[in-house]
């Protein structure tokens, strides 16, 4: 993009689907807990846990 334009692009966000995570914890022996989908969650809770969740990756 920066050679096109001169733009650097910003706040791209990107996720992985569960069913690639699963195996890849299962391949390594990894041991998790699977969540339910019936419990809802407030936008705080929610917030807090998907903070909790998430990684800053930087790309050079």
């Amino acid at each position: 993009m920066i050679q096109t334009s001169g733009d650097l692009l910003q706040n791209i966000n990107f996720a992985l689907k569960a069913s690639i995570i699963a195996s890849f914890l299962d391949i390594n022996g990894i041991k998790y807990t699977l969540g339910s989908a019936t419990s809802a969650l407030k936008p705080e809770e929610l917030a807090d846990q998907a903070k909790s969740m998430s990684v800053f990756i930087l790309c050079k």
